[in-house]
């Protein structure tokens, strides 16, 4: 029974290896896609930025589709404030803040999972160790008689699964360092671009309601000037 468990615990450490190995091989698949999609959306943002400050320099920002400006973060956002020119500058601003939530695990994708297996792995690693030394001392106790090469290969295979666990955490939070840099720059890059439409946004709208309210007011003048004479005529 005893010689079982120990060999379950010797099963256990080898399949934790297998599980590095897995998780590392997912970390460098998330990685790379994260690092293509990142550098398509930085590419994507700067070509939006010459399209969206060509048509404010030109006065023509309302003709921009939503089909021009692409499927990304930074084209889905812009869309959205394109598409909410009309209203107040703060109605305006919380419409896009809640696109840009909407739209932020677009480019987060992947980055919890990088970092959760950067915190965890070497503990991972340290519990197949753990079980592998169990594992070692149980056989030189069992051939007390082979000496300490006995203990000292178990402990030595252990030790393997401690530094995996190191191999997958260090590239695994280097990876969600950069990725997660590179996420706070498209963020801010869009942010930017999109203070632009505000500003733009925020012009027109004080000029429109100016222009209500001097229409409104000389509705007034006119009902006040009308007045007397319809008062003339009914004395009349």
């Amino acid at each position: 029974m005893v010689a079982d468990l120990y060999e379950i615990l010797r099963i256990t450490a080898t399949l934790i290896l297998y599980l590095l190995g897995g998780l590392f091989l997912a970390g460098l698949v998330i990685t790379v896609e994260r690092v293509v999609s990142l550098a398509r959306a930085t590419r994507e943002l700067g070509q939006l930025r010459v399209m969206v400050q060509q048509a404010l320099s030109g006065g023509n920002i309302r003709t921009l589709q939503a089909d021009d400006l692409g499927r990304g973060f930074a084209g889905r956002v812009i869309a959205k404030a394109l598409a909410n020119l009309g209203r107040t500058p703060e109605a305006l601003n919380e419409t896009v803040a809640a696109e840009v939530e909407l739209n932020r695990p677009m480019l987060e994708r992947g980055l919890n999972f990088l970092g959760t297996m950067g915190a965890n792995a070497p503990f991972i690693g340290l519990f197949g160790t753990v079980l592998g030394i169990m594992a070692a001392f149980h056989d030189m106790a069992v051939a007390a008689h082979a000496g300490p090469q006995v203990v000292m290969q178990g402990i030595s295979e252990a030790l393997v699964a401690t530094a995996a666990g190191l191999l997958v955490a260090i590239p695994s939070v280097m990876a969600y360092n950069y990725l997660k840099t590179k996420v706070k720059l498209v963020m801010r890059q869009t942010e930017s671009l999109f203070r632009e439409i505000l500003a733009y946004s925020v012009d027109n709208f004080e000029i429109g309601h100016m222009t209500g309210v001097m229409a409104s007011q000389d509705t007034d003048k006119v009902v006040k000037i009308a007045s007397p004479a319809q008062e003339v005529t009914r004395k009349g």
